[in-house]
Order: C-alpha cells, then structure tokens, then sequence
C-alpha cells in the first residue's frame, strides 16, 4: 500500500514496476558460503545439485524487470492495493436506456471485412525501445473480419445480462480512475495509488457498470465503449459473441488501412490529432484541457473513421489483443502473462505517452483493469473457392487530402 503524493509528470514505469520493486534481489553467493552449506549437505547424506536452470530467480528477476521496463499506459491489477485476492461485492447495475440487441453478434455491433494480405508491421523507431515495435517485418495476414467500433456498454450490458458474467473489477471489487473524473471529495479520500503514475487512483466499486466508482453508472453511456475491462472479460464476451479478440497483426492491418510507414490512420500530420482522436490535451497530467471534446472516453463514432472504416483506433481506449507482449523466452520468466494492447487512449500525451500510433503498443496481465481499458471484437473468414466473390471486402478509401497520404 503506497501513501498518497502530490502527482508527478515524470517518465511512467510498467504496471509491474511496483511488484518488481518489491521483489527480493537474488541472493549473493560467496564462494566460501557455497562451500560450507554443500559441505553440510554431503554430511547429512543429501544430494542438492547446483542449478543454473534459466527458470530460477536470477531468470525470473530478468523477467520482470523487462516487464517494468516496458512502459504501459494502464496501470495493472499487481500495482494497486489489495491485489492477491478476488472479492465477490453485491452491486446493482442499472438498466441502459433503450432495448438490447436482438442477437449476440449483433450485440458486437458493425463489422468490418478485410481480405488481408502482406504489410510491413512495427516501426524503424520508437521513443520506447521496450516496447519493442521493431524492427518492421514484413507479415501476412488472412482474411478476417473486426468490429467497426470498440463494444460498447449497451453490447456488454446484454453480454452481462445474458451470462451472468463478473468482470474481474467487480470480482476484486475495484479498478483505477483518472482522478479528475472523479468528485473531488471521493478522490481526496482514496490514500493508495500507483507510485510512479499517482493520477491513477484504486475506486472501490468502479467497474464497467459504475466507471467512476459506486454513485456513477452507464445508463446515459449506453454508446460509450465499454471501459474496466479486463483481457479476461473481453475473451469471455467475445467467446459469447462467436468472435475472438484480433491478434496484433490483424489490429494494426486494420488500423493502418493500407498506409504503410504512417504514424496515424490518416498519415502523418499530428496537427489534425484532436479532431481526429481523443487523446490527453493540455498540461499532463494537472491540466487537461479536453480541447478534442472529451475528458474521459468519448462515445463510438465520435471521430471519423479510416479508411478501411473503423473508428477510434487512435486513442479512446487501449484495445486487448490476443497477443502475448513479449517473445516466448522472455515471457516464460515471468510469474504472469502479459497481452498486447494497441491504440492508446484519452490518457496518452505526447510528452508523457507517445502511444496513440498506428505501430504502439504496451503490456498488461490479463485479470488488470482501468477506465481506460476496452477492446473491440474480431473473427476469422472461412472463404470457400468462389466465397471471396461473395463479400464486400473493405478498400482504403482515396478520398483523405493529399496532405494525410
């Protein structure tokens, strides 16, 4: 539990920087201590051979620390108070404002089909080598098809409704808030925070239902997407949709819309960044602004879409992947597994969290939550020979100016 500071606009750490800090080094063996205890082994009768096993502490500790190094811009389940067991709180949810959908793909919303193909992924540079956008590669993807927008609180309240499902804010009975969304005598209450990101404050009772704690709900947000999620929740809702969450390949396929080597779904021009996504405006973290018309998340289709014609890739809310973050043999160091997600969101600042382009990304477990945590769903494309001549596949648009290509 860390006391409560005045916040800060330094560099951010992981998620996993507070469960690292806490961790004991590994021990310093002296020759001399070696060879004493394996002297009092041998005179017990017992064999206790040396391991150098990549699986041990020392390789655990590296694990981690590659965890923390990598920056993500959501605060994790390990970093707030609390965080070993889950609890099972009675909270109401209140009905949306209009009727549910009529069946669960509905309940999705629009669909997007792609036909895939080759693209160059990631990016030359980054202004965060751990994150590991690079180097570019070439890869392929098949035809798929993903949702249009990001699922919204109407999608998941029927998902809810249906299933029964607790999402895993509701199961710990907390999840992080942006703290000047919340009433400022609920904020000065909380005293544990994220150290090295104190805007990020643990609200019992938030979660999808109630974004900004107990006395909040979603029925006016009907069509704002679905924040709290965790990537358990998201895997369990698309489960139930017939869909699947989009692997990275496929999410930055769809997001870049055919323009290779750009920054952002429309191009390069980051001038034209607040009319286009919601993202972090004014003074990080103390002064917001909200100069694109949102605070917090804005409502699906508020911006225009790409050219493939999907809204909000670019800021909002981070969207899960099904893609683990790290590369296998770092991954299986590490005491948890760690997901991609891609977009960023209304928190990210380019002076702070440069993350809202087409090739970033940042690492999260998957049991973490916070109000800027969403997803949005996909499927694969079964094409039979001649189906292909039966869908109306996606094509970027040529319409943007000349200046955005």
């Amino acid at each position: 539990r860390v006391r409560r500071a005045p916040p800060a606009t330094g560099p951010r750490i992981s998620q996993s920087a507070a469960a690292a800090a806490s961790s004991p080094p590994p021990m310093l063996r002296r020759r001399g201590v070696r060879w004493l205890a394996l002297a009092c082994l041998l005179l017990a009768g017992l064999l206790v051979p040396s391991s150098s096993s990549s699986t041990g502490p020392a390789a655990d500790r590296d694990g981690e620390d590659q965890a923390a190094s990598a920056c993500a811009c959501s605060p994790g389940r390990e970093s707030g108070p609390g965080a070993g067991a889950a609890q099972e709180p009675v909270q109401r949810r209140e009905q949306l404002q209009g009727g549910g959908p009529e069946s669960e793909r509905a309940a999705a919303g629009a669909e997007v089909l792609l036909q895939g193909g080759s693209f160059t992924f990631g990016a030359a540079q980054s202004p965060y080598p751990e994150d590991m956008e690079g180097p570019p590669r070439v890869v392929h993807v098949d035809a798929f098809a993903i949702d249009a927008t990001e699922v919204t609180n109407e999608a998941f309240a029927a998902f809810a409704a249906q299933t029964g499902h607790r999402t895993d804010a509701e199961r710990y009975g907390w999840s992080f808030v942006y703290e000047r969304l919340l009433e400022p005598g609920l904020a000065a209450s909380i005293t544990s925070q994220v150290a090295a990101s104190p805007w990020w404050l643990p609200v019992q009772g938030a979660d999808w239902a109630h974004p900004e704690g107990p006395a909040t709900n979603v029925s006016l947000r009907g069509d704002h997407p679905a924040v709290h999620i965790s990537w358990n929740d998201a895997a369990a809702f698309c489960r139930w949709a017939g869909k699947r969450l989009p692997s990275e390949h496929e999410w930055e396929y769809a997001a870049r819309a055919g323009k290779a080597d750009r920054l952002f779904p429309w191009g390069n021009n980051a001038q034209k960044l607040h009319a286009r996504a919601n993202t972090f405006t004014g003074s990080f973290p103390d002064g917001p602004t909200a100069e694109d018309g949102w605070l917090g998340p804005a409502p699906a289709r508020s911006y225009e879409p790409n050219g493939f014609g999907l809204y909000e890739t670019t800021g909002n809310v981070w969207e899960w992947t099904s893609s683990p973050f790290f590369p296998d043999h770092l991954q299986r160091t590490m005491k948890e597994m760690h997901y991609a997600q891609r977009g960023g969101s209304y928190m990210c600042h380019r002076d702070y969290c440069y993350r809202y382009r087409c090739s970033a990304r940042s690492p999260n477990t998957p049991d973490s939550s916070a109000g800027n945590n969403g997803f949005r769903c996909a499927r694969s494309l079964d094409l039979a020979p001649g189906a292909g001549g039966r869908l109306r596949f996606a094509d970027a648009r040529a319409s943007l100016p000349r200046e955005d290509l």
